[in-house]
C-alpha cells in the first residue's frame, strides 16, 4: 500500500478514522496482544514473521483492541499489525483514457468479481506472458482466496511470489516440467513418461513410463509406510490380458505377472539385461486363485540374456536347474547340484559333516579316508582301507517279520540270533543253525553233520541212515540205530538215579489232572494259559494247568494265593476310564487274548494334539508305601508303544514304557520297575511295580499311547493307535494270574490242594523220606515274604513239619524229615524253574540238594517225633496265616526212604 505521511489509504483529513502499524517482538510464549492505537473490526491485517494470518482461522480480533492468535507466537517471532479503513475503486477508472492503477501494498475486494469492462475476463499483464481468466476473478472473504474459473493460459510458467527459482514450466508442446533451485527437478514428456532428474527419455528394454536418473549417492527410490497396523509399504505390479486401463482379461498360465531387471551401460546404451527376477503364472488361474511362479536369472559372461539359475513353484518347491550349484564357503568350497542324470554334494576343504544340533555330528566324510555315521554325536560306524569297522552294537533289522532280528552285541562280545533267526550255509541253504523259541537246530538237507577239530571227527549224524556217531580220538564209541544204541567198548556212570519207584508221584506238567488223592478247592473262577497260549477260564473248584504262551511247555498246576483287581470295566474301557487326548472303542480288527474277535479287544487312538495321549482310571484307593502291580495286555496297531504309570499325574516321564515291535521296555524317571510276556498273535502283557511313598496325591493309574516304544509326547491323528485288553491293579510286587471285573472290583480266591487222611499215610514214612520238588515261582526276591511250596505236618500244628519254600531272608526254606530248617545264602533265590530234593532220617542226616547241588546237611539230633497226616500243596497247615505259594509246580515226588546223596544229585540235575 502507498503511504502518505504515515497513513493507509487517505490523508486524516479525509476520514475520521484513523490507519495505525503496530509491531511486536515477544521474548516468551505468547498468544494475546493489545493494539494500543484501536482498530475496526474487520479492518486489521496481522502477520508473523512476513506470512499474513487469515481472520477468524489464525486469530481473532473482535473488540477494537485486543488481538488472539490461534497458535502462539514464540521468542523471535515479529507480529505486526496493520488498522486500516474501507475506499472506494468505483471511480478510479473513469475518467479517459483508461490507464494503470498501481497499488503499493495490497488491494481488498469484499465478495465482488473484478472483470475486463471490454471482453469480461482479467487479464493480468507480465514480462513473460498473460494470465487470463474467461470468465471471473473471485475472492473468498472467509479463507482469503481467490477463485479463477475457466482455462489459465500461461505462455512460459508459473512462479513462486517469494522466490524466482521454483516454478512450474512448459518448455515444450504436450510437456510441462517442475523446477526448484532453478534447475528442473521432473518432467513429464510428450509421451506421458514421468521423467525425474533428466529431460530425455533412456531406453532400457523400452522406453519405461518412469524413470529417474541420478548423479550422486541418492540415487534410490524410497517407500515409507506411517500407520499404527503390521502392514507395510509395498510395490505392486500387475498383469491383465485386457487391452483397456481397468480391463480384467483374465490371464493364463505361463503369463507374465512383472519383471524387475537390472541394467548397466555397456559402452553403447543401457539395453542389455544383467539379470532378472521374474514373477510368472503357474497353473491355471480363476476367480480369487492366481497360481505363481517365482524365475531368479542372471547373465552369463559373454551372453546378452539372462538364464534361469533357481525357481520357486506354486507348490513351494524351490528348484534349481540342472547342473545349477548351491555353494557355500569364500572358494566355492561346498557344492550342492545335479548334472542331470545324478546328484552330488562335493567339499573341495576340509571335513564334510552332516549335524543334526548346533554341536551334534550324523555324518563325518574325512578326504582320501573314512565316511563315519553317528548316533547321539557318538561314533557308530566308519569305512577304513580294508572294508567297514562298527563301534558298537549292529542291529540287522527283518523288515518283513517281527522278532527276526540279528544283532551283534559288542558289550557281550556276541552275534545274537533272535528266535527262527537262521544262520544259513550252502548254495541252497544245506546247513542252518537256529533257535526256534523252544529248542535248537543244526538243520542239514545235504551231506552229512560233522563236528570235527582239524583232524578228528568228534560226532557225525548220517543224514542217509539216520545214525548219530560220537567218536573219541575219531574212533566210533556210540552210534545210534533203528532198534536202539550200539556202544563200542564199556559203559562206565557218574551220576546216580534212585533205584526204588516214589510212593506219591505228582507230575502235573505231564498229565495236566489232579491224583484222585488230592482234595482241590479254590472259591472262584481263575483263568490260566493254555497250550496254544490263549486265555482260558476255570470256573471254581477246577484245577489250573498253565503253559508258557509263547512255546506252549506245560508249567504244570497253578498255584496262587487270594488276590483282588482293584480296577472296575476291566475290559470296557469306553465305562469308568477317563480319555486325556485320546479315543477308544471296541474293534474287531484283532482277536483278543482269549481269541474272541467280537470287538472285545478296544483300540486306543491317540487324538491331533501335540502332547500325551492316555487313559485314566481315577478315585481308587491304593495305600501309602505300598507295592502296586498293574498290568494289560497291548498290541502294535499303527503306533507301536504303551506306557503304565502308577499313582502320578503324568505319563511324560514316569511310568514304564513298552516297544510293542520288539518286546523291550524302559524304566521312566521314577520307582516303576517292570517286565513283558509274549503271547501270541502279537499280544504282549505289559507289567509294572511300583512302592507308593510314604505320602502322594494321586490315586490313579495311566495308560498311554506311543508313537513307538519311547515317543510319548507328539500329535496323533484321530486313526492311529494300539489295541489294548484286560487291565489289573493288584496289591503285590508282582502280577497274578488275570481277573476280569465290570462295574465293581473282582477277586480271584487262593488254590487249595492237598491230600489228607489214608490217602496221605498210605505212601508216607514218619521216621524217614525224601520229597523232591520242581517248581517255578511268580513272587519275586522281595525280602521278607514267605511261602511253602509244600509242607508235610500234623493237621493241627506245623511242629517238625517237613517243607521247601521260601525264607524270609530270600533263601530257599528247606527243612527235610525230622530237622529244623536249612538254608544257604550261596543259593540264590529266583523266579526261574528250580529242583529241589530234602531227605531226613532217625539218624541226624538232614540234606537238601537244590539243582544238582547239596546246598545244606543237618548232622544234628532228629528234632522230636513226626505224627504227619497231610500234606498241604502251596500251602502250610490250617489255621496259620500267610506262607501261599504263587506260581506253578511242574512236578511233586516222595520217596519214603532217605534216598543217598548222590542219587538226589541226580534226580534234581538240571
Amino acid at each position: 500500500m502507498a503511504d502518505r505521511s504515515g497513513y493507509i489509504g487517505r490523508a486524516p483529513s479525509d476520514s475520521s478514522i484513523i490507519v495505525a502499524r503496530q509491531t511486536n517482538q515477544p521474548t516468551s510464549t505468547t498468544s494475546t496482544f493489545v493494539f494500543n492505537s484501536g482498530y475496526d473490526v474487520g479492518y486489521l491485517d496481522i502477520y508473523v514473521n512476513g506470512s499474513k494470518l487469515i481472520n477468524a482461522l489464525d486469530y481473532t480480533a473482535t473488540d477494537t483492541r485486543n488481538v488472539t492468535l490461534t497458535t502462539a507466537a514464540v521468542n523471535g517471532d515479529v507480529i505486526e499489525f496493520v488498522a486500516y479503513k474501507a475506499f472506494n475503486l468505483a471511480n478510479v477508472l473513469s475518467s479517459a483514457p483508461p490507464g494503470n492503477f498501481t497499488v503499493d501494498g495490497s488491494i481488498t475486494a469484499t465478495s465482488a468479481a473484478v472483470s475486463d469492462l471490454t471482453s469480461g475476463r482479467v487479464v493480468i499483464a507480465g514480462t513473460s506472458g498473460e494470465l487470463e481468466d474467461d470468465s471471473r476473478l473471485l475472492y473468498n472473504t472467509s479463507n482469503g482466496l481467490f477463485s479463477i474459473a475457466g482455462t489459465v493460459d500461461i505462455n512460459d510458467s508459473i512462479r513462486h511470489r517469494n522466490n524466482a527459482d521454483t516454478r512450474i514450466r512448459f518448455p515444450a508442446a504436450d510437456t510441462f516440467a517442475v523446477e526448484t533451485d532453478g534447475s528442473e527437478a521432473l518432467r513429464v514428456d510428450s509421451s506421458q513418461r514421468l521423467l525425474v532428474n533428466k529431460t530425455t527419455s533412456t531406453a532400457s528394454n523400452g522406453h519405461s513410463i518412469l524413470q529417474v536418473a541420478s548423479t550422486s549417492n541418492d540415487r534410490a527410490i524410497a517407500i515409507h509406510n506411517f500407520e499404527n497396523d503390521a502392514n507395510g509399504p509395498f510395490i505392486s505390479l500387475g498383469k491383465s490380458r485386457g487391452t483397456s486401463v481397468n480391463s480384467y482379461t483374465i490371464v493364463q498360465d505361463n503369463d507374465e505377472l512383472g519383471n524387475i531387471d537390472f541394467f548397466g551401460a555397456d559402452g553403447t546404451d543401457f539395453s542389455t539385461i544383467g539379470a532378472r527376477i521374474q514373477a510368472e503364472v503357474d497353473g491355471t488361474p480363476g476367480t480369487n486363485d492366481l497360481p505363481g511362479r517365482l524365475i531368479f536369472a542372471t547373465t552369463a559372461d559373454e551372453a546378452n540374456s539372462p538364464t534361469e539359475r533357481l525357481r520357486i513353484t506354486s507348490d513351494g518347491k524351490v528348484r534349481v536347474p540342472d547342473n545349477g550349484k548351491f555353494t557355500a564357503g569364500a572358494g566355492d568350497d561346498l557344492k550342492i547340484f545335479h548334472d542331470g542324470t545324478d546328484s552330488f554334494v562335493t567339499n573341495d576343504t576340509g571335513q564334510l559333516i552332516l549335524r543334526v544340533a548346533s554341536v551334534e555330528s550324523a555324518l563325518v566324510a574325512v578326504p582320501n579316508g573314512a565316511v563315519e555315521l553317528y548316533h547321539n554325536n557318538v561314533k557308530k560306524f566308519e569305512t577304513t582301507s580294508y572294508g567297514a569297522k562298527f563301534s558298537d552294537n549292529v542291529l540287522f533289522n527283518n523288515p518283513d517279520t517281527t522278532g527276526r532280528n540279528l544283532t551283534w552285541e559288542a558289550d557281550n562280545d556276541a552275534l545274537h540270533w533272535e528266535d527262527n533267526t537262521k544262520a544259513t550255509f550252502g548254495g541252497g541253504n544245506d546247513l542252518q543253525i537256529f533257535h526256534d523259541g523252544s529248542n535248537n537246530y543244526i538243520l542239514g538237507s545235504s551231506g552229512n553233520i560233522i563236528l570235527k577239530n582239524s583232524s578228528s571227527n568228534y560226532l557225525l549224524a548220517d543224514t542217509t541212515t539216520g545214525a548219530v556217531e560220537l567218536n573219541y580220538n575219531d574212533s566210533k564209541k556210540f552210534e545210534t540205530t533203528t532198534t536202539g544204541i550200539s556202544v563200542t567198548g564199556s559203559i562206565q556212570a557218574s551220576q546216580e538215579y534212585p533205584s526204588i519207584r516214589p510212593t506219591l508221584d505228582l507230575n502235573f506238567a505231564a498229565t495236566k489232572s489232579l491224583d484222585r488223592r488230592i482234595t482241590f478247592t479254590r472259591g472262584s473262577f481263575g483263568t490260566y494259559t493254555d497250550e496254544n497260549g490263549v486265555l482260558r477260564t476255570a470256573s471254581n473248584n477246577v484245577a489250573r494247568f498253565d503253559h508258557d504262551p509263547t512255546t506252549g511247555e506245560s508249567l504244570g498246576l497253578l498255584i496262587e494265593e487270594v488276590q483282588d483287581n482293584l480296577f472296575t470295566y476291566s475290559e470296557e474301557f469306553n465305562t469308568g476310564w477317563s480319555n486325556i487326548r485320546s479315543s477308544d472303542s471296541g474293534t474287531t480288527a484283532t482277536a483278543d487274548p482269549e481269541g474272541n474277535t467280537t470287538g472285545a479287544a478296544y483300540k486306543l487312538v491317540a487324538n491331533t494334539d501335540n502332547n500325551t495321549h492316555r487313559l485314566d482310571k481315577t478315585g481308587l484307593s491304593m495305600s501309602t508305601s505300598t507295592s502296586y502291580t498293574m498290568s494289560i495286555w497291548a498290541k502294535a496297531a499303527e503306533y507301536t508303544g504303551v506306557s503304565l504309570t502308577i499313582a502320578d499325574s503324568s505319563n511324560s516321564s514316569h511310568g514304564i514304557y513298552f516297544d510293542l515291535s520288539n518286546g523291550t521296555f524302559t524304566n521312566g524317571g521314577n520307582a516303576h520297575s517292570g517286565s513283558m510276556i509274549a503271547y501270541p498273535n502279537g499280544w504282549y502283557r505289559c507289567i509294572a511295580t511300583y512302592t507308593t511313598p510314604g505320602s502322594f496325591s494321586y490315586q490313579q493309574c495311566l495308560i498311554g499311547v506311543l508313537q513307538n516304544g519311547t515317543t510319548k509326547s507328539y500329535a496323533g491323528n484321530n486313526s492311529s493307535g494300539i489295541y489294548i485288553w484286560g487291565a489289573q491293579l493288584e496289591q503285590g510286587s508282582f502280577a497274578s494270574s488275570y481277573i476280569p471285573t465290570s462295574g465293581s472290583t473282582g477277586t480271584r480266591w487262593s488254590d487249595k490242594a492237598k491230600i489228607i487222611g489214608t490217602n496221605f499215610t498210605d505212601f508216607y514214612n514218619q521216621t524217614e523220606g525224601t520229597f523232591s520238588v520242581t517248581a517255578k515261582p511268580n513272587e519275586p526276591n522281595n525280602g521278607s515274604n514267605y511261602y511253602f511250596i509244600f509242607e508235610a505236618a500234623n493237621y493241627s500244628n506245623y511242629g517238625n513239619a517237613v517243607s521247601i519254600g521260601k525264607d524270609s531272608g530270600n533263601t530257599y526254606r528247606l527243612r527235610p524229615m525230622k530237622h529244623s530248617n536249612l538254608s544257604d545264602s550261596s543259593v540264590a533265590y529266583t523266579t526261574n524253574s528250580v529242583n529241589i530234593a530234602i531227605a531226613g532220617s532217625g539218624s541226624g542226616d538232614g540234606v537238601a540238594v537244590v539243582n544238582g547241588t547239596v546246598s545244606a546237611t543237618s548232622t544234628g539230633a532228629p528234632s522230636g517225633t513226626q505224627d504227619h497226616n497231610v500234606l498241604q500243596i502251596g500251602n502250610r497247615y490250617p489255621g496259620s496265616s500267610g506262607g501261599h505259594y504263587s506260581g506253578t509246580i511242574q512236578s511233586l515226588k516222595y520217596y519214603n526212604k532217605r534216598l543217598p546223596n548222590a542219587q538226589l544229585q541226580g534226580l534234581t540235575q538240571q
